[in-house]
């Protein structure tokens, strides 16, 4: 806005996102992002192996279930430990001219608008970071995750009067 730019700003949510972590997955991103190995890797990883979950309803327990994907929500360490699970975003996102910022679940992308390829670049990041997210068993929960175009009110009708000569000027090519 400084710059008299309008800003695309998207928000995503990702789902269950703690509950999804696999253990390996984190372990193999703490050795190769953060160089973390010896007694400190197995100290981390002692911290989310070996967990049991259960569920109960008034008196009635369910059976103890071991927990191979997930990190204790609520907990100090949940947070930086799904932090060093998505390390790769950044690379996906900055490979596309996308500008970012993350803290643990939450991820939000941004791009000034200066042309029809801003909005083109940040689908393609979303649709990118999709495409991670399942591989990395993630899911992007679309119905909680949401768009806002940033600028002001003078900006935003010329804006839109120079988006309409844009569309227009294409029908008629």
């Amino acid at each position: 806005m400084d710059n008299g730019a309008f800003t695309a700003l998207v928000s995503l949510d990702i789902s269950a996102a703690f509950d999804a972590l696999d253990h390996s997955v984190l372990s193999s991103r703490l050795q190769s992002d953060f160089s973390i190995d010896g007694i400190a890797l197995d100290w981390i990883q002692s911290y989310f192996s070996d967990r049991h979950s259960f569920v109960q309803v008034g008196c009635s327990t369910s059976c103890q279930q071991p927990c191979i994907a997930s990190v204790p929500q609520g907990s100090v360490l949940g947070p930086l430990l799904f932090t060093a699970y998505i390390p790769p975003i950044g690379r996906v996102v900055g490979g596309l001219g996308v500008k970012h910022h993350e803290y643990a679940d939450d991820t939000q992308l941004y791009v000034d608008i200066t042309d029809r390829g801003s909005l083109d670049r940040l689908s393609r990041c979303i649709s990118c970071l999709q495409h991670w997210f399942l591989r990395n068993r993630l899911l992007l929960n679309g119905s909680k995750s949401d768009a806002i175009i940033i600028g002001t009110a003078q900006r935003r009708s010329r804006h839109i009067c120079v988006s309409l000569r844009v569309v227009l000027q294409s029908m008629t090519v």
